[in-house]
């Protein structure tokens, strides 16, 4: 089952870390709001940079690099089908709101998508 993000999406810049497969990531996210999107930062417990400056595109993959220093599996934007925005939005995105985000395991994305990439 899919882990999501506890995101509240409140405040233009915020931090949080959480453990995903036995990792512990840290994730920066930054509203700008001259181009009106949420971009995320994710940084390993060392530091090391596995997403920066990601845009959150709903049903894209957030880690495209540094593949070989994170978990297996990727984080993905989730729109639910009713919501009226195509970008995540400031105060729209969350958990139990219109834009979710989620990790997936390797092997999740392969049941349900046939790929990891």
């Amino acid at each position: 089952m899919p882990v999501q993000l506890n995101f509240p999406s409140s405040a233009p810049v915020l931090g949080f870390s959480t453990t995903i497969e036995g990792q512990v990531l840290f994730f920066k996210f930054k509203w700008v709001g001259r181009t009106d999107t949420w971009y995320l930062d994710i940084t390993t417990q060392d530091g090391e940079p596995l997403v920066l400056a990601a845009k959150l595109v709903p049903n894209t993959p957030l880690m495209r690099r540094n593949r070989q220093l994170g978990p297996d599996g990727n984080f993905y934007v989730f729109k639910k089908p009713a919501s009226p925005r195509v970008t995540a939005g400031r105060y729209d995105t969350g958990v139990n709101k219109d834009f979710q985000i989620h990790y997936y395991t390797q092997d999740e994305l392969i049941e349900l998508i046939g790929t990891t990439e």
